[in-house]
């Protein structure tokens, strides 16, 4: 179909055109002529450099080449232009390119050569019948500046798929043939290598594998997005399909690793439904030991196990991915991952529908992991809990993790900060989420459990069960400026903040707790220097409802101030069966009571 024309009228009232600059002529200017030399004059200066290296048909069998320049490493090669360049007749394919000293190749019948082997820039392809040129197909692309291949300079390879277009594979280094895509891939990725990094671009098309994908240092894996697809074989079982290649051991820091690898714009189907029965050590895109490490703009549907997982890297870069129905985490951020940016991305449904493999979370950060940033995420529906910050035994607690702005729904927990006894999450932020919960299997907002210095602060908390809890053991804990907001009906027999375990230094301050019908809070457990002060607990209109309730704590400096407390009852004592009545071991001043 051809391309459609904006309408008279839109044409006739463009007056410029903002990319290239170029005026269009305002209908009745006088003198045309000159309105459109000046026209014409900026046009050509705006497709100057298109010109550059252009292969063009002299009439017959000669072909022309303009003039144009390229980099071979830090030295700039110039090609002055020719023309009466004659091809032999009844050629399919004539691959017309320059050499790395610039010298023009007209005679080359069965491909462009190893990139490798002979740095080259690719100017097209050319049919020729009957002593006429029939056709000439650009292959200028990608290529038309930089020299791959080079030792002084960086590689850029292309692959194509089985079903990519004529186009591309013309233009590609290598060309899969729809099974165990994995070679040709490895293939370009080990050129890369040998010619000191640089990238290679999988084209358009389905690329099905049978085996791992490993990227080395300094290389880039890229794709054209959605329009890169990548699969297992049904047949492969249990295998990483994108990794580093330094052999690494699962769960161990290898001695040398990688540096600067970046995978990025490509569609992945994990297709776990046909792998195995899965193991820590498989991941669908995972990485051991790399410094400078970026994941972006990746597709990835029915990961087997966790979609995107990292452990011993340094200075990571997980970004603007979409990450769906995983059979374990979204994104694990595990085993000493350290200065991790994890932002703009978006998990929908971790564990659910088809196999699924442990507790899938949206995102986790794990054992040891340290200088963490969650930022700007969004997930939906996942198995166990939206965020969370956990350790398995044996493992380090997660030092200075930051948890802020993301949109959790419908997880277990929107955000669970998780330690161990003796071995504690520490400083870690959780700010300005927001999470929903509209079903029952969204249980708590906000979770922290052996945790050292945590703040809670500035969350909003719409969730039909509970809005939060302290339990196990946690110091210096600020739970502030939250909203938490029950969406049942009032006088439900929900619960709001819960306190249990081992609290010590842990203040609650400037909260609204909202519609939580039986209990506002609830305090159990053995409680030091608790300070309650300048909150909204409202709603706690059940039939036995308390805004307060004490159930039986040990507590000792315990402040109960400046709150306004709504509720049948704004306070029980569990200890003495007693509404309205203060706990021992707790002081109330200043607090406004509507009963």
């Amino acid at each position: 179909m051809a391309e459609v024309y904006p309408s008279d009228n839109e044409l006739l009232n463009i007056q410029t055109d903002n990319e290239t600059g170029i005026e269009y002529i305002p209908t009745g200017t006088s003198p045309y002529y000159l309105h459109f030399r000046k026209l014409l004059y900026r046009l050509l200066l705006a497709t100057h450099r298109a010109n550059d290296l252009r292969v063009f048909d002299e009439g017959g069998l000669d072909i022309g080449v303009k003039a144009g320049k390229f980099w071979l490493g830090t030295q700039l090669i110039s090609y002055e232009s020719s023309s009466g360049n004659t091809l032999a007749d009844d050629k399919e394919n004539i691959y017309v390119y320059l050499d790395s000293a610039g010298n023009l190749i007209i005679d080359e019948y069965n491909g462009f050569p190893d990139m490798s082997a002979t740095p080259h820039v690719r100017l097209a392809v050319v049919t020729t019948s009957s002593g006429d040129i029939v056709l000439i197909t650009d292959s200028r692309a990608g290529h038309n500046f930089v020299v791959p291949g080079s030792s002084s300079g960086a590689v850029s390879v292309i692959v194509a798929a089985a079903d990519s277009t004529d186009r591309h594979k013309l233009q590609a280094d290598y060309v899969c043939d729809g099974t165990a895509d994995d070679i040709e891939i490895n293939a370009s990725l080990s050129q890369v290598k040998a010619a000191g990094g640089g990238s290679v671009f999988l084209s358009s098309g389905s690329y099905t594998l049978a085996d791992t994908i490993k990227i080395p240092s300094d290389v880039t894996l890229a794709g054209e997005g959605t329009a890169t697809r990548l699969t297992f074989d049904t047949s492969v079982g249990d295998k990483t399909m994108i990794t580093n290649d330094c052999n690494y051991t699962f769960a161990q820091r290898h001695p040398t690793g990688n540096k600067n690898i970046v995978v990025r714009d490509i569609y992945i189907n994990g297709d776990k439904n046909n792998r195995s029965t899965g193991a820590d050590s498989i991941w669908t895109v995972g990485f051991n030991t790399v410094e400078n490490l970026t994941i972006e703009n990746l597709t990835i549907f029915n990961g087997w196990t966790v979609a995107i997982r990292t452990e011993f890297c340094t200075y990571v870069t997980i970004a603007n991915n979409r990450i769906h129905n995983s059979g374990d985490d979204g994104i694990g951020i595990n085993e000493e991952t350290y200065n991790c940016s994890c932002y703009g991305n978006r998990i929908t449904d971790a564990g659910k529908g088809g196999k699924s493999y442990g507790a899938p979370n949206g995102i986790e950060v794990q054992d040891g992991s340290r200088d963490v940033s969650v930022r700007g995420n969004v997930i939906e529906n996942c198995d166990t809990d939206g965020v969370q910050v956990s350790t398995h035994t044996g493992k380090d607690g997660c030092t200075n993790v930051t948890i802020d702005s993301n949109t959790v729904r419908n997880c277990e927990s929107g955000v669970f900060v998780k330690g161990l006894s003796g071995m504690p999450q520490i400083n870690v932020t959780v700010s300005n989420n927001v999470i929903i919960g509209t079903n029952d299997s969204a249980l708590y907002g906000l979770q922290a459990a052996y945790t050292e210095d945590v703040v809670f602060v500035g969350n909003t908390t719409n969730n039909r069960i509970n809005a939060g809890r302290l339990a196990n053991s946690n110091i210096r804990t600020i739970i502030s400026d939250n909203i938490f907001h029950c969406t049942q009906d009032a006088g439900n027999d929900e619960k709001g903040f819960l306190f249990s375990g081992t609290l010590t230094n842990v203040r609650f301050a400037g909260n609204i707790v909202n519609n939580y019908g039986w209990k506002g809070l609830e305090i159990s457990g053995t409680v030091n220097n608790m300070h309650v002060v300048n909150n909204h607990i409202i709603g706690c209109t059940n039939a036995s409802g308390a805004a307060v309730r004490w159930d039986s704590p040990t507590s000792n400096l315990c402040v109960l101030n400046g709150n306004h407390l709504q509720g049948t009852h704004w306070s029980y004592d569990a200890a003495t069966s007693t509404y309205d009545m203060i706990a021992d071991d707790w002081t109330e001043t200043w607090n406004t009571k509507d009963t």
